[in-house]
């Protein structure tokens, strides 16, 4: 899985440490344990409620596109000495329409609720690599590399301004790790840590560039960040800081039943639930098997899992989870993730003919 990872792995094994440079009061007690040692084979709650049983089946796919330049396709490129490119990012609008980051197109493309092509929208940057939705419908688009810059664009694909990424608390383009709106706020986020304000929907560029300590919850109340504390014992961590206050909430640690190699996901939905994704192998494979490189030389393990849980934002505990299958090939990639305002995750499954846009759910 080439996703890019969130956050990198810590090499401190003390949790109460890892939310220090995060917002978390570091005179507080170290993270409550989950008291629930959540693992690949424990069981969520069963769901019984009519909302849960009207639920799509696991993996349901969505949307569905082949590989070429065509008006309903999306770009792949497999250059000989270069990374190959899949597209970068997708994100769900609020009417359930998926906006896909067609960089090899250099186009963004969106599907409805039932796998349609609506519509496309041109982007003019060289090497973008994610996107955000604002209010007003418009992209924000970020390119690191190339152009190093973000474009706010309408879905006519008529810039309505740039943001500059570099400044006050970002001095390079590269450690930029991630792109949000909130509300009218345009945020990049610092080496998987905290947020930096850049600027505002409409293009203007912030006149005090304000960090928060994480990235911002959709139902508005706190800010959240995650890690690994031990890759092999598979201990992870969630912290999150309300806002407006900054009052740390609580820092809880998180422990599965995996060797855990990155973490691939985090969002939340507009009712309050955390989902936090990680790759790895699971504990029983671990001890069997090596990891070993796959066939199509992506460097993921044929036995490696995607783990996704589902925490109850106002405490830390988890509430479900469920496993995925990774995606194996060496494709470069930022974000294979997204979240519904509604819940539940839209996953990008890729293989040789193309991409599936997946529906999974790990709420009980």
């Amino acid at each position: 899985m080439r996703s890019q990872p969130l956050p990198a792995a810590r090499t401190d094994s003390d949790p109460s440490r890892a939310g220090d440079r995060n917002g978390r009061d570091p005179n507080a007690q170290p993270p409550e344990n989950n008291g629930t040692g959540i693992s690949t084979d424990a069981a969520a709650q069963p769901a019984s409620s009519d909302d849960a049983s009207a639920r799509p089946r696991q993996g349901q796919v969505i949307a569905r596109a082949s590989w070429g330049s065509g008006a309903d396709q999306l770009g792949h490129n497999r250059p000989q000495e270069a990374n190959a490119e899949a597209p970068m990012s997708q994100i769900v609008g609020p009417d359930g329409t998926i906006h896909v980051l067609d960089q090899v197109n250099r186009r963004i493309q969106r599907f409805s609720r039932d796998g349609r092509l609506l519509g496309s929208t041109p982007i003019g940057l060289l090497g973008a690599q994610d996107i955000a939705l604002t209010r007003s419908g418009s992209y924000v688009v970020m390119d690191r590399l190339a152009d190093r810059t973000i474009a706010i664009v309408g879905q006519d694909g008529r810039e309505q301004g740039r943001l500059p990424i570099t400044g006050e608390h970002v001095e390079r383009t590269g450690n930029v790790t991630g792109l949000f709106v909130d509300g009218n706020d345009v945020l990049v986020e610092r080496e998987h840590g905290p947020l930096v304000r850049v600027g505002d929907a409409n293009g203007g560029d912030a006149q005090r560039r304000e960090e928060v300590p994480g990235r911002p919850t959709r139902d508005g109340r706190a800010w959240m960040t995650a890690g690994i504390t031990d890759q092999t014992e598979g201990r992870l961590y969630i912290n999150v800081v309300a806002r407006p206050s900054r009052e740390h909430m609580y820092t809880r640690e998180l422990r599965v039943a995996m060797e855990t190699r990155a973490l691939v996901m985090l969002d939340s939905d507009t009712r309050g639930v955390i989902y936090l994704g990680a790759v790895g192998t699971p504990r029983s494979a671990a001890g069997a098997q090596p990891i070993v490189p796959s066939s199509d030389g992506g460097g993921a393990a044929s036995n490696e899992r995607v783990l996704l849980l589902c925490i109850d934002g106002a405490t830390g505990r988890p509430i479900g989870q469920t496993t995925l299958p990774p995606n194996t090939s060496a494709d470069e990639t930022f974000r294979e993730f997204t979240v519904p305002d509604e819940g539940g995750v839209i996953y990008a499954v890729r293989d040789e003919q193309g991409v599936e846009y997946r529906r999974y759910d790990c709420r009980p």
